[in-house]
């Protein structure tokens, strides 16, 4: 009949979404990385932490950059299509080494914990980001937080029981 996807979800409950600061939802435990570590540091914190986006740091420890799984595969899958001669011994090598400045996303979308669930989601929406760096009110180069559509997702499914069982009815609707 069809696909639901996340942002089918979040635009049908949009307006319900005003009730929610983004400092209600937003995660605060943030795994980060710095302009010069490689891709390869990059791949083992996104998989030792099941997340899909990690926020890049400059030197200061201000907010540079984003980089995601799909800048690495997108890096990957460019690199793999190149043309060669001979074997490609060495290229997953070099590849993990790149440093994440050189393929990272920048300037990165921010919101503030003040700032209302609806606008966060929609400009997530609008722009087609996934999530948003939460950063404090009078400085958005320091990292408080990450904001993802699956954090929302969540706050609407809120349960104090381990799981919740889903049960979908009326297909013809």
């Amino acid at each position: 009949y069809g696909v639901i996807d996340q942002n089918l979800i979040l635009e049908a409950v949009l307006d319900n979404l005003d009730a929610l600061s983004v400092g209600d939802i937003y995660t605060d435990e943030v795994v980060t990385l710095h302009e010069d570590d490689g891709v390869g540091k990059a791949i083992n914190r996104l998989r030792e932490h099941s997340i899909s986006r990690l926020p890049v740091l400059d030197d200061d420890d201000y907010l540079s950059g984003m980089v995601t799984v799909h800048d690495i595969a997108d890096i990957v899958v460019r690199d793999m299509n190149k043309p060669t001669r001979g074997e490609r011994s060495g290229d997953v090598d070099r590849i993990l080494d790149i440093p994440v400045a050189d393929i990272m996303s920048s300037p990165v979308e921010t919101t503030t914990a003040g700032e209302s669930v609806r606008h966060a989601v929609e400009r997530m929406l609008h722009e087609d980001f996934a999530g948003l760096v939460v950063t404090p009110d009078d400085d958005d180069g320091v990292v408080a937080g990450v904001l993802t559509k699956t954090d929302v997702l969540r706050a609407l499914t809120y349960t104090e029981q381990d799981h919740m069982d889903v049960q979908i009815t009326n297909i013809s609707l």
